[in-house]
């Protein structure tokens, strides 16, 4: 009955798989303190941001690996995942009280920061180590001296 009601197709599968290893890199771990005092970063909704971003970015590299009719699914999968709980956690550092607009606006600024991150994360990974250093300094430390 399972496979009548669809749970079994190639686009559920791939939403069920890619659930947890998203899950996994938009955790706050909780040795995260050493690690944005290392680098430097202050704890924040940005900050939080392009790091799942850059753990996204990784992954989706390796599922662009898989096979086409699987690789396309489980990377729309996973960048769903993402921008759900990118939406989720906005409307809570905003308050449930902001405007529609608001939200929308800073959604449409999201999705322009992750679609600029990745088209140079991928450049630098087919480039340089300078160019994939680069990407990540512009992208996780905005590009600023340490």
């Amino acid at each position: 009955i399972a496979w009548l009601m669809g749970y079994h197709s190639k686009t559920s599968t791939a939403i069920r798989e890619t659930r947890l290893p998203y899950a996994q890199c938009a955790q706050r771990d909780t040795d995260e303190s050493r690690f944005l005092h290392g680098g430097d970063l202050a704890p924040t909704y940005q900050t939080w941001f392009q790091i799942t971003n850059l753990h996204v970015w990784l992954l989706t590299t390796r599922y662009r690996a898989l096979p086409k009719t699987h690789g396309r699914r489980y990377v729309q999968e996973l960048v769903n995942h993402f921008f759900i709980d990118v939406e989720h956690r906005m409307r809570v550092t905003l308050s449930n009280k902001a405007p529609e607009r608001v939200v929308k606006g800073y959604m449409r600024e999201m999705r322009d920061q992750w679609a600029g991150a990745g088209i140079a994360l991928d450049l630098g990974l087919i480039g340089s180590d300078a160019e994939l250093s680069g990407a990540v300094w512009r992208n996780v430390f905005a590009a600023r001296g340490l």
